[in-house]
């Protein structure tokens, strides 16, 4: 019987973020070799940022692990000289982020040739099956998926515990394979022999059983059988490896399908085998290791070369072949990224440019396409006046991004293979105030390998910084002033910066104090300086440059201002006990999981609203499950009542 049910709570909550849509294709046209484009402003503006909420600006070069946690670190705030720094490079990210909102530009840090990856619903899982490489094309058997557990029904231990070991390979990578002692070793794709008179499978938390054929209970390396063993990783949820038995020849799959499925596959293991991605590659002191599925390569070189078997998991929908290395594994999407953006793919030639690579340059692709150095340069930020926290907090949990969260991050929900399927548009994140006194918003007392600890430059705290400029025309000049203030210095709407953005780390001002300009007569220049005092074009409030999108400029204007009168919480999607006695008996089970926000997204549905309206959304709260009652109220309807 199931613990616990979730259903809608009656709190509301705003998420960290939203989207700015991408309503039309990119403006470009911009012929960026004929300098009539540009004009002969030159200068700078001088700067002051100042911080609204604590910032999260760190030093990853000087991080220390915990010595009490393993793979939990310290960042101390960036310096140079001692001197705590806002690097420039961060500071022309976000103005270039907001010039390319303003403008409609392209989203210039898009990679079109990536792919999302999603991992597969529970409840839908993925089928097993065997490629064989016939006649120079591979084709796909369908398979029957055997379990590999133990001989005994005590406990019901699986091979994959009691048999395996791990090899180091000469690469230093690690792969599993099945000890047989003196028979010798099987690795993953091998073919092999199997009894299959062995137990069945009792689950061991609803006592459920699975498996009721049985399972292989004598395995030995042969050939010709037409059974492939499957080993996974190593992990503590596995109930059992397994081995495929190749069934009928899928006839709607062919050669060409196969190929571009494998070919995402190896993208999608690219990432297991990151240590960017994968915290699990870069501690020898966490216990539960992910190694990429190290087998595959071996098993799928073999399978071309000898017309051996490769088993995978697949699922065909609406003409879309994926594979993964498991049921409920992670795959990824036909469609790139490139596909899904309404025509905002990064610009690659100089004579079709949109209005913010024409200022803030790009990178040339191809063999003929040139790239375009910046006309924009940000020194670093240094401080005025700080102050740094004297207790380091330890921050919340961030979770990376999840495009393959339809609901959040996709238009209107719709899976990315759609011919219909757009992104969501342009991620920021709402400014929270609260976060700007108080820690608890964004602190926490639980360390672990999930977040870090950090020293933070406080609230008030002011930086000053250059942005020089190089032969623009006015109305890019009047652009990049109103990217930087975001509509002038006297306006409430505010920057992002730094790492914790959701958390509320990262709201800052900037305003121009000074502008810097150069005049040419003859051979000779005169240096013109203009102190901020509200008579410039770029200074007057509600004057909107020439080169604005309207609609942009509504929605980045709705997400950037610091509202102190924000009534509703900023927080991620969340549960909450529904009464003193859930929250007993949370506590008494000692049930963390019964209150993770996984359990939000489970089985919610529910579409992130957009920006223009009501952002706010339902939050979930967790009863205790009801018993069973009455006839015929069986083990299927158990499963049931599981949320």
């Amino acid at each position: 019987m199931p613990r616990y049910d979730y259903r809608d709570g009656n709190r509301r909550f705003i998420n960290p973020y939203n989207f700015i849509p991408l309503e039309d294709p990119s403006i470009r046209g911009l012929n960026t070799e004929d300098e009539t484009v540009f004009g002969d402003e030159t200068g700078y503006f001088v700067c002051e940022l100042k911080a609204f909420t604590p910032l999260a600006i760190p030093d990853t070069e000087r991080k220390k692990e915990d010595p009490g946690i393993a793979g939990h670190f310290r960042y101390p705030t960036y310096r140079v000289d001692e001197t705590p720094v806002i690097p420039g490079s961060s500071l022309r990210g976000v103005i270039r982020s907001a010039y390319e909102t303003l403008t409609n530009s392209c989203l210039s840090t898009l990679d079109p040739e990536e792919h999302i990856t999603k991992r597969r619903n529970s409840r839908q899982p993925m089928n097993p099956c065997v490629l064989k490489y016939e006649d120079g094309k591979w084709v796909l058997y369908e398979a029957k998926r055997v379990a590999l557990v133990g001989d005994s029904r005590d406990g019901y231990e699986p091979l994959s515990k009691e048999y395996t070991a791990y090899r180091i390979k000469t690469t230093g990578a690690e792969e599993k394979y099945l000890d047989l002692g003196n028979n010798g070793r099987i690795y993953h794709g091998e073919e092999v022999e199997i009894q299959n008179n062995g137990p069945g499978h009792i689950h061991s938390r609803n006592n459920r059983e699975v498996w009721r054929e049985g399972s292989v209970s004598q395995i030995c390396k042969k050939q010709n059988t037409k059974k492939y063993l499957f080993l996974g990783e190593q992990i503590k949820s596995k109930h059992a490896e397994s081995v495929f038995i190749q069934t009928a020849k899928n006839k709607d799959v062919n050669h060409q399908m196969i190929q571009g499925a494998l070919k995402k596959l190896d993208e999608t293991l690219s990432m297991y085998r990151s240590d960017s991605i994968n915290r699990n590659l870069k501690s020898d002191k966490i216990a539960e290791k992910h190694y990429g599925y190290r087998g595959f390569e071996r098993a799928k070189e073999r399978t071309e070369r000898e017309s051996g078997g490769l088993p995978l998991w697949y699922i065909l929908e609406d003409g879309h072949l994926y594979f993964s290395m498991a049921a409920i594994g992670r795959f990824s999407y036909d469609a790139s990224l490139g596909k899904l953006t309404n025509g905002h793919n990064p610009c690659s030639d100089r004579a079709n440019m949109c209005q913010a690579c024409a200022v803030f340059g790009m990178i040339g692709k191809g063999k003929e396409k040139k790239g375009m150095g910046s006309r924009i340069r940000v020194t670093d930020a240094y401080p005025e006046k700080y102050e740094l926290t004297a207790d380091w907090p330890t921050l919340k949990e961030l979770g990376s991004p999840r495009p393959s969260y339809l609901p959040f991050y996709s238009k209107n929900g719709i899976d990315y293979d759609n011919r219909n399927a757009e992104i969501r548009g342009r991620k920021y994140y709402w400014h929270n105030p609260r976060a700007e006194k108080d820690s608890a918003v964004y602190a926490t007392n639980d360390k672990n390998n999930r977040n870090a600890t950090f020293e933070l430059i406080e609230s008030d705290s002011t930086f000053r910084f250059k942005v020089y400029y190089d032969s623009l025309n006015s109305k890019q000049l009047e652009m990049l002033a109103w990217a930087l203030t975001l509509g002038g210095n006297q306006t409430e709407y505010l920057h992002k910066i730094g790492h914790g953005k959701p958390l509320g780390l990262g709201s800052a001002k900037i305003t121009i104090i000074e502008q810097v300009k150069r005049n040419s007569y003859g051979d000779a220049y005169q240096i013109e300086h203009h102190q901020a005092d509200g008579s410039r074009e770029w200074e007057k409030p509600g004057k909107d440059p020439e080169l604005i999108d309207e609609r942009a400029k509504k929605n980045l204007l709705l997400i950037a201002k610091f509202d102190k009168n924000q009534s509703k919480e900023i927080t991620y999607p969340y549960v909450y006990p529904d009464n003193e006695t859930v929250r007993r008996d949370i506590e008494e089970r000692k049930d963390k999981n019964a209150l993770a926000n996984h359990q939000w997204f489970r089985d919610n549905g529910m579409l992130l609203p957009r920006i223009e309206g009501d952002v706010s959304m339902n939050s979930r709260k967790v009863v205790l499950a009801e018993k069973p009652t009455g006839k015929g109220q069986g083990k299927n309807q158990q499963r049931g009542n599981r949320r």
